[in-house]
């Protein structure tokens, strides 16, 4: 969209929906002053934009007045939020009353209210507890008698033991219900019960609050008697003070100040006094008796207004006057800087404003707030001339302006108010911008009588005549006349006119008064601006003349004008667009038929080489491309995309304008960029009427081109899912054979989409079931692997045949089960002729596939139909072992409890002969382990290697799986083909933290491996002193070797000091049980650690690294076999995938998945959809609407 648009759009939405009045909110936007214009010499520019924006965020905001946030009344705060007001509080009351009255009328104590006796009769005959709440009233019959002040009733129903603090759903008590209802007598037997004085109901509402907003005096003076909290508060923070002061109850707070001790300043959430809220209702004799008891009349509430701005605020003069006797500031500046006297003149006041003038400590009348503005701009902003008339009779200086350099006069210009403005000017002259502004300002708010009174005032003095000459020196700014254009008021337009104001003036944007009426179609003003001499052939910066910018607006009336005041048609703008092609997109007919444009113009080209034909192609006006074409306009012209009319058209869904094109000789089957014709964009973009109609015309339904893979448009119709054009093209005879570039034919793109309608479609109309693709697939494989049951259903009807295999040798039954979709996996069970225990291309069967994924549904039900759950892969993994490797403990569960056929616990994978224990131990499943064991698994067998589960948890530091080993009685002195126990192995690979959990059950700390060394040996030549120090608790050593350890450690001073404080038995003393001596620990010393902490001794030098010890997955294919190194201690997570190369990685669990015919098709379709919708292309809308 060019800046011409958008500023039309700026300016309509302006005048159609806001109010000219709220142009005051520009002293919120840009300070407009000489020396600021001088600096930057676009400020007007600037701000009359910024006040276009302002008035479009603030409908609401009618004048200048004040911004959000800094206005008066949202300082003060009066309320807080509904729940906690005073006002609120006092219906609340009201309504208790009410309720009250209402409910025991429809409740069971309704004949209380005629006959004790009667009701006590009834009453024991229901044996109702005597603490019963009524669900009606909500009520207990203690509280009834309070509500009617039956003293006798309740005198009775306390001595047989009623509750009397009891309270109901809202919390209320007997009390507060005597409280409420001003039954003194009452109230008093309650206390003598020791009713609770200070209970609080859920609205946190005391009894004494209750009380004094029922204004019950006596009831107030015996709740103080009896010790009430005086300083119990509401919610928002209201004590009985401040209710007492803003109902005006002068007893009640005369009686909480003398006997209460009630604090003078308390203040509410916000802050406020009980001397504040006396100013709500002008309450004098309330302000009169709290100054008497030494109020402070200056305490500030939260928004910094002290009692004096409140006051001024609410009118309230009687008790302004007041404290302002007892030394009240009349100067204080709230938080936002408001004083008391810009509250008042914003009020209108005049009685208060006088007296504050009056006041002898009034240090200035033209104080200033946060925003620069004094008294005389707060009583501007509202046009109130009597207080305007008083501050300046009190010499307010009228030349002060805000931070936004407005002054008052400017302020009292917004509001239109003439007494003001006029008040203003008897008292001052005024320099030429501010007039200026003043002028600008009741221009564009449309007081036509304040431009009037202006420009009079200003007759016989010849600056108005050079103000624009005077502000063009200094830079662009918004014409005065733009401003009158842009409110469409026709007398303020003569008015400047008559004044003088230049009629070509040129705003920022190069536009001329005239543009601003052409753009919002005021015809009035531009028919005046015309008969002025207006230029109608001049330009803007992006090259729009009115006759242009008129005719993309579709105002025929102001082209008449125009065309008539001989503007011309041949003139374009920036983009080459000329007033024509602005009138095709306007989709006005008698605009083009006006322009009357030769035939040898009609093909003219903008800068993309788009002619009119086109860009009303492109928005579907049918009867100006009617128009066009019967006049000569060429329907072959293609843009510099290569784009015609006709696949403009075709592209955006424009059904009848596609038609009239034909009509006229348009090629059906044109090919435009990259060889798309318009039934493929059409069938691409799902329009089905442009199809219809191009089907209709003999369009080739069998078309296709490089840029989207050779799909046709059946299967880019299938692809989308549209039923209503597929059955088009094949009614039209589509072949629903051709394949794309990837191989596939549309049934295959309908079962990738899951599309069972089209499907039936496709298959009634000759389409090939068992045609596969590139990857060998047919469209049952790829209705398997998406789910969609009910064209599997559908496909096998028609014999295709459930056991074909792709080029890995997956089945479409293994292509459902990959991710556990049993609903189709029945279906493919139940055809007879299933083989469920094929194997694809690895070797695994349908089962094992999961097994690895953790399926435990689809198990189930594979186990259920027969299949064998020792079948194994090409590597010899059973489903057990891969469940067990990849952690699937209720797979592992499942196939040890099947019913029909049990996994063996004791099959072996042939590389190294690992059962699945082995496996679950190597991949540190230890909850797999423990079910493995619990089932009987043997927990001593052992590998190639002679590694039992022991050696491999050990090797590998899992420590949680070396815990459940060891409990559950594995043998600890197993050696393997080296002669390493358990033990000798956590020693050689440095798992320290497993060492003591071994010592612990009993591992032989002195077993010698095939090289005769110990592990205490091991360790020491390892320098792991962790170790070291587990070993040498629990070993014997005669002094020589002693002294050999000591050799070895040398080099590691801590090792060798452990060593040398190690006490022994002599070497004569054989056959004597040796006893091991304490070892005292050195500052250096690393603790021993626990089972659960870091395996990794920073201290010593291990044989393997941590990396060569990491469980390893293998993503296991066709092309290569999964290889196993054991001494690296390597175990795979299997992880079946056709498209996965063989690699090695840390991640720890990945599901077997077959996913590339889908990700490659859409991946493939979305790169093309891109391209044909390219806006570049088929869409110029940005640069027409």
């Amino acid at each position: 969209m060019n800046i011409n648009q958008n500023i039309s759009m700026q300016l309509q939405s302006t005048m159609t929906q806001f109010p000219s009045s709220m142009l005051g909110t520009l002293d919120m936007q840009m300070q407009v002053n000489p020396q600021m214009l001088k600096e930057n010499p676009f400020a007007l520019e600037q701000m009359f934009q910024a006040v276009l924006e302002t008035m479009k965020q603030n409908p609401q905001m009618a004048t200048v007045l004040l911004p959000t946030g800094l206005s008066p009344n949202n300082a003060l705060l009066k309320d807080q939020p509904e729940k906690n007001n005073i006002h609120s509080l006092q219906r609340n009351i009201q309504q208790i009353k009410t309720d009250i009255t209402k409910s025991l009328k429809m409740s069971r104590y309704e004949k209380l209210l005629i006959s004790d006796k009667l009701f006590l009769e009834e009453w024991k005959k229901s044996e109702t507890a005597i603490d019963d709440i009524d669900n009606t009233t909500d009520l207990s019959l203690l509280m009834v008698c309070a509500v009617l002040g039956n003293t006798e009733l309740g005198y009775k129903l306390l001595e047989e033991g009623a509750q009397v603090d009891l309270n109901n759903k809202a919390g209320h008590t007997a009390l507060i219900f005597a409280c409420i209802l001003g039954e003194e007598e009452f109230l008093e037997l309650l206390l003598k019960y020791k009713a609770d004085v200070n209970v609080i109901d859920k609205n946190q509402v005391s009894a004494l609050i209750h009380a004094t907003l029922s204004a019950n005096f006596e009831i107030v003076k015996i709740l103080l008697q009896h010790k009430a909290d005086i300083q119990s508060c509401t919610l928002g923070g209201h004590d009985a003070l401040h209710i007492a002061a803003e109902k005006g109850l002068t007893e009640i707070l005369d009686w909480l100040l003398v006997k209460g001790k009630a604090d003078l300043e308390s203040k509410d959430l916000n802050g406020f006094t009980p001397l504040m809220r006396s100013a709500f209702h002008n309450h004098s004799q309330i302000a009169q008796l709290l100054v008497d008891n030494g109020v402070d009349v200056n305490v500030a509430n939260s928004a910094g207004n002290t009692a004096v701005h409140i006051y001024a605020d609410n009118k309230g003069i009687d008790c302004l006057k007041i404290i302002l006797k007892h030394g009240a500031d009349v100067n204080y500046p709230n938080k936002s800087g408001i004083t008391p006297l810009m509250f008042a003149a914003l009020k209108d006041d005049t009685q208060i404003v006088e007296k504050l003038l009056k006041d002898k400590t009034l240090n200035s009348i033209d104080a200033r707030d946060k925003l620069g503005r004094t008294a005389l701009h707060y009583s501007a902003s509202q046009g109130k001339h009597r207080v305007i008339a008083r501050l300046i009779k009190a010499k307010a200086n009228l030349n002060i302006a805000d931070k936004k350099g407005l002054t008052p006069f400017m302020y009292a210009c917004v509001t239109g108010n003439e007494m003001a403005i006029s008040t203003f000017m008897k008292c001052k002259n005024y320099f030429n911008h501010e007039y200026f502004m003043a002028l600008f300002i009741s221009v564009i708010n449309n007081h036509e009588q304040v431009v009037k009174t202006l420009l009079s005032q200003f007759k016989n003095d010849p600056k108005p005549l050079s103000i624009t000459y005077e502000w063009r020196q200094l830079g662009p700014y918004i014409p005065l006349l733009h401003a009158a254009s842009q409110v469409g008021n026709r007398e303020i337009m003569k008015l400047l006119l008559k004044n003088g104001e230049e009629v070509n003036a040129v705003n920022a944007l190069g536009q001329t008064a005239l543009m601003v009426g052409v753009i919002l179609g005021h015809q009035d003003i531009v028919q005046i601006l015309i008969s002025h001499t207006a230029d109608v052939n001049i330009s803007d910066i992006n090259g729009d003349t009115p006759l242009i910018i008129a005719s993309l607006n579709g105002h025929t009336e102001i082209v008449k004008f125009l065309l008539k005041a001989k503007a011309s048609t041949h003139l374009s703008n920036a983009q080459s667009r000329t007033a024509l092609m602005q009138a095709a997109c306007s989709g006005k007919l008698d605009v083009i038929k006006l322009l009357n444009e030769p035939a040898r113009n009609l093909n003219d080209m903008e800068t993309e080489g788009w002619t009119a034909l086109m860009l009303s192609a492109q928005l579907g006006h049918t009867q100006i491309v009617k128009y066009l074409l019967e006049k000569g306009a060429s329907h072959t012209k293609r843009s510099r995309q290569g784009v015609t009319a006709l696949i403009i058209a075709a592209g955006n869904g424009r059904a009848a304008t596609v038609e009239e094109l034909i009509n006229h000789g348009a090629l059906v089957d044109e090919k435009g960029f990259n060889g798309m014709t318009p039934l493929l964009i059409s069938a691409q973009c799902g329009h089905g009427n442009v199809a219809d109609i191009l089907i209709k015309k003999d369009a080739d339904v069998n078309s296709t081109c490089s840029a989207i893979a050779y799909n046709t448009p059946l299967a880019l119709s299938v692809m989308r899912g549209d039923k209503v054009i597929v059955a088009s093209l094949l009614e039209a005879k589509a072949n629903t054979n051709i394949v794309n570039s990837d191989g596939f034919s549309p049934l295959h793109l309908a079962c990738i989409g899951r599309h069972p309608d089209i499907v039936k479609m496709l298959i009634n109309s000759g389409a090939q079931v068992d045609k596969v693709d590139k990857n060998m697939r047919t469209p049952l494989m790829y209705a398997a692997e998406k789910g969609d049951g009910e064209s599997i259903r559908f496909l096998l009807q028609k014999g295709v045949d459930c056991n074909l295999y792709d080029s890995k040798g997956w089945n479409p039954l293994m292509l459902c089960s990959q991710h556990g979709l049993t609903a189709c996996m029945e279906i493919f069970l139940g055809q007879t002729r299933v083989n469920i225990e094929a194997k694809e291309t690895s070797g695994h069967t349908v089962l094992s596939i999961c097994a690895a994924n953790g399926l435990r549904d689809a198990i189930c039900l594979l186990l259920s139909k027969g299949a064998d759950p020792n079948t194994s892969n090409n590597l010899g993994f059973t489903p057990l072992m891969l469940s067990a490797i990849n952690g699937h403990l209720e797979v592992v569960r499942t196939l040890l409890n099947n019913t029909f056929k049990k996994a063996s616990l004791e099959m072996l994978e042939p590389a190294e002969n690992r059962t699945a224990l082995l496996l679950a131990a190597q991949s540190n499943r230890a909850n797999v382990v423990k079910a493995l064991i619990d089932a009987k698994a043997n927990i001593n067998s052992k590998t190639k290697a002679n590694l039992t589960a022991l050696h491999i948890s050990v090797r590998l530091g899992n420590a949680e799986v070396v815990a459940e080993l060891t409990e559950k009685k594995a043998d600890l002195e197993i050696a393997d083909l080296s002669g390493n126990t358990p033990l000798l192995t956590c020693a050689v690979s440095g798992t320290h933290h497993v060492m003591k959990h071994l010592l612990d059950f009993g591992a032989d700390a002195s077993h010698k491996n095939h090289n005769g060394e110990t592990a205490l040996q091991i360790s020491i030549a390892k320098k792991c002193r962790q170790a070291v120090r587990l070993l040498l608790d629990r070993s014997n050593m005669s002094e020589s070797e002693k002294q050999i350890f000591v050799a070895m450690a040398r080099g590691d001073p801590v090792i060798e000091g452990m060593i040398q404080q190690f006490t022994v038995l002599s070497d004569d003393d054989d056959g004597a049980p040796r006893v091991r001596s304490a070892i005292k620990k050195t500052s250096d010393e690393l603790p021993v650690t626990t089972l659960n902490t870091d395996p990794v001794d920073s201290s010593s030098t291990e044989v393997e690294t941590l990396e060569e010890r990491k469980v390893m997955n293998i993503y296991v294919n066709t092309d290569e076999k999964a290889s196993f190194d054991f001494s690296k201690a390597n175990i795979q997570n299997l992880v079946i995938n056709q498209n996965s190369k063989t690699v090695v990685e840390n991640t720890p669990k990945v599901a077997i998945g077959e996913r590339s015919s889908t990700v490659t098709c859409h991946n493939s379709m979305k790169a093309r959809n891109m391209a044909v919708n390219d806006s570049t292309i088929i869409d110029r809308s940005g640069d027409s609407n």
